[in-house]
């Protein structure tokens, strides 16, 4: 079978104009040795360079269980965490490689694995690590692309350097596992086809509550920016200890997404970013409708 190494750059990047954020370029070599060639080349070229921790199958972008080829490693990358306690604690249990991206407060997170495992298995872990950390903001856990340490980070004047933080052990998947679940709070759904919108109350009386607000008033931005900010305010409102139906209510009132999206859609929106993704389900009978 073929394997590919997934590249890209990101080229024309104009810092006067914010509307410019440059123009996106994929490669995929099949050796190391020329994905390194590329990756020099557009990092003398001044370009942003990432690759991929996953090979692929086929020269393509695109994830999922047949283009992602077996790995013993997870990453993702991390933008904001609800607290800045918990998301070291988890780490320091899994001993991983950090890599701060050029930005402060941002960097990618690598874990490697005692074994080889198929994405479909290594997907799960992944995401599972992120939630037990409390990622509030970021992604990439699935083949996504991540920057290049040694690389530069061109979106400052002068460019920043991406650089390891520090370079990590190894964990087994069984532990892994075993952490993301203690770490991630399970919560009851109903599988009602659609929420109930329910009254929130007042959000002003705390520091999370008024950090919500702050990002309903938030004009629209548009699209991938605007699932961006739903998927950290479901996330937000979530660590705050709102219900789903008071989420759904807060997108709805959201001008970014109330006005674009149905209830239906937003339902939707509050079931795929809620944490877990596949949480222990109450009865209809029980529920009725109600979280």
């Amino acid at each position: 079978m073929s394997s590919h190494i997934p590249i890209g750059s990101v080229r024309d990047r104009d810092l006067s104009d914010p509307r410019r954020r440059g123009t996106w370029e994929c490669e995929y070599p099949t050796n190391e040795d020329e994905a390194r060639d590329i990756l020099r080349q557009w990092a003398r070229e001044g370009r942003d360079v990432y690759r991929s921790i996953y090979r692929r199958s086929e020269a393509t972008h695109a994830e999922g269980p047949r283009l992602c080829l077996p790995s013993d490693r997870i990453a993702f990358e991390v933008d904001a965490v609800g607290g800045a306690g918990k998301a070291k604690e988890v780490l320091r249990q899994v001993d991983p490689t950090l890599v701060c991206s050029g930005t402060p407060g941002h960097y990618h997170v690598y874990v490697q694995l005692d074994r080889v495992l198929p994405w479909v298995d290594l997907k799960p872990l992944a995401k599972g690590l992120y939630r037990a950390m409390g990622v509030t903001d970021g992604g990439k856990y699935g083949g996504g692309f991540l920057r290049v340490p040694g690389s530069l980070n061109h979106k400052y004047d002068p460019p920043r350097r991406v650089r390891y933080v520090r370079r990590g052990g190894q964990v087994s998947v069984e532990a892994l596992r075993s952490l993301a679940n203690a770490h991630t709070t399970h919560v009851d759904v109903s599988t009602a086809v659609t929420l109930v919108a329910e009254p929130y109350g007042d959000l002003s009386a705390s520091y999370q509550g008024r950090r919500i607000m702050r990002m309903v008033r938030e004009q629209d931005a548009g699209g991938a920016r605007r699932h961006r900010l739903t998927y950290r305010l479901v996330r937000l409102c979530q660590e705050y200890g709102l219900t789903q139906g008071q989420t759904l209510a807060v997108l709805l009132d959201h001008p970014a997404t109330g006005s674009k999206f149905d209830e239906r859609e937003m339902t939707r929106e509050v079931r795929s970013s809620w944490k877990p993704e596949t949480p222990t389900v109450a009865s209809v009978e029980a529920s009725r409708g109600d979280i």
